[in-house]
């Protein structure tokens, strides 16, 4: 018989998660594989977006495949088609937009639960989430899709202004859905979360967050952007690789945004208004820098002991089965 796995040593404070860095590899450790789960559903509600992008995609392949045998008018008027396709898109995906708010309605409430260090029921917390934020968060998508349908507009018809003043200008609706709308949009998804806030209650706290601290929001969105890199490559099956990646990598994005925004909200809001908010999910040990790298010290000391250990029941494990292999056979 198998020997039951032991740890090598007690499980103790010191080796909770003290910071919300810790405690994303502690739950991407404990619980990837439902995270690739949840990633099927975020695929499942992005889908139309998913769709209008190939057809999109097919199309462009199509008008733009033997463009250099045209004249010059042809070409004009294929670009223009191009053009034409694209704010067709965005108009089309505010409904996508809507669609994919429902889902993130219910998911950001796991990843809520994830962030705290609290016990996750998928189904009780996705349809609790759906419940409590759908409102906010319908509303929340209908807006990003019009700004959305709106910047790509602004930005075809800048790319065929031949006026640079008045392109700039144009210009203008890209740079504020870029540097205002997106970091905006980015907190208040999660203060919907948490705080029992109306609607524009929730958009000035996203707003005023990402006013305090813009370089390390933006340094951070960077990064949560870095999965979808991809699809920026001008070619269709790189495009659907992208969007097949993106959608199962999103989860795991989900829960370092939201980390990284739990942090934010606790140095500018929760300090001074909801204190029992601060560090939830963290179990901060009060510690001289001596003891930090002491502590360091002995949780790789501690891992070393447990690959030994581990390394060891295997060995233990197989001489026990040939051990078993030959009292059968006699």
């Amino acid at each position: 018989m198998f020997k039951p796995k032991v740890a090598s040593v007690d499980f103790t404070v010191e080796m909770l998660p003290h910071n919300r860095k810790e405690v994303f590899f502690d739950v991407f450790k404990l619980h990837w594989k439902s995270f690739l789960g949840y990633g099927l559903l975020v695929l499942l509600f992005s889908l139309p977006m998913h769709v209008f992008s190939l057809i999109e995609d097919s199309y462009n392949s199509t008008i733009l495949g033997n463009i250099d045998a045209l004249s010059t008018e042809e070409q004009t008027a294929a670009y223009m088609q191009v053009l034409s396709m694209s704010n067709t898109k965005g108009i089309l995906n505010i409904f996508s937009f809507l669609l994919l708010s429902v889902g993130i309605s219910g998911l950001i409430r796991v990843v809520r639960q994830y962030s705290w260090e609290e016990n996750v029921f998928f189904g009780t917390d996705f349809s609790t989430g759906i419940k409590q934020n759908i409102g906010q968060m319908i509303l929340l998508g209908l807006i990003v899709g019009v700004i959305n349908a709106l910047s790509v507009y602004a930005y075809n018809l800048s790319s065929v202004t031949t006026n640079t003043v008045m392109a700039i200008i144009m210009m203008l609706p890209v740079g504020f859905s870029i540097f205002i709308c997106l970091p905006t949009v980015a907190y208040a998804v999660v203060s919907i979360s948490i705080y029992d806030n109306k609607f524009f209650q929730n958009i000035l706290t996203g707003l005023a967050v990402a006013s305090k601290s813009p370089f390390k929001t933006f340094l951070a969105l960077i990064c949560c952007f870095v999965p979808f890199v991809p699809q920026l490559i001008p070619n269709i099956y790189c495009h659907i690789f992208g969007r097949l990646v993106g959608c199962f990598l999103a989860p795991f994005v989900m829960l370092g945004w939201y980390l990284f925004a739990l942090n934010q909200f606790d140095k500018h809001i929760n300090a001074d208004r909801f204190p029992e908010l601060v560090g939830r999910g963290t179990y901060p040990l009060d510690e001289t820098e001596e003891e930090r790298l002491a502590r360091k010290a002995q949780k790789r000391a501690m891992k070393k002991s447990r690959k030994k250990s581990s390394k060891k029941h295997a060995k233990d494990c197989a001489a026990e089965s040939v051990k078993t292999d030959t009292n059968d056979v006699s």
